[in-house]
């Protein structure tokens, strides 16, 4: 059995790039250093490495969050951006805030899933919110939003 026919999970709906890899190494029966397949195993397993390891930081971060809650609405504060997968797990509703690069030293707020509740457009025009996109899903701010500015997105 091929490794593509195999995991199919992976052959259905994954990257073009993912089924190729897995056409081509399923034709491949031993692979032996110094061959271009095993150039490729090693450096595909570091790069993965690598992303499990950042992960792994990325969900500490996670889990060392502040949190509170504004009329109802969850609040996470990160220190840093982390992998957009982990929220998307662990969040399904309210506001992710972290610290942001345009411009230097100002902080981001971000509607989590679409929530219903959270509409930044509030917030438009205010002192220290140079930002706010048009669809109301995010909003930058000159310092670390606080949760009565917050309170102001939450549609009540």
């Amino acid at each position: 059995m091929k490794a593509a026919e195999k995991y199919s999970a992976l052959r259905y709906g994954a990257h073009p790039l993912a089924n190729a890899l897995l056409a081509a190494f399923s034709d491949v029966s031993v692979v032996n250093p110094g061959t271009a397949w095993h150039e490729a195993l090693k450096n595909i397993g570091g790069h993965f490495l690598g992303y499990i390891n950042s992960f792994r930081e990325d969900l500490e971060t996670w889990r060392s969050a502040e949190r509170t809650a504004v009329d109802g609405v969850e609040v996470v504060y990160l220190p840093r951006q982390i992998a957009r997968e982990i929220t998307e797990m662990y969040m399904n509703s309210g506001i992710l805030v972290m610290p942001h690069n345009r411009p230097p030293n100002s902080w981001k707020a971000i509607r989590v899933k679409d929530d219903p509740r959270v509409d930044f457009n509030r917030l438009r025009g205010l002192k220290g919110v140079p930002f706010v996109h048009p669809n109301g899903f995010m909003a930058v701010f000159e310092e670390r939003p606080d949760p009565e500015i917050l309170e102001k997105a939450i549609v009540k």
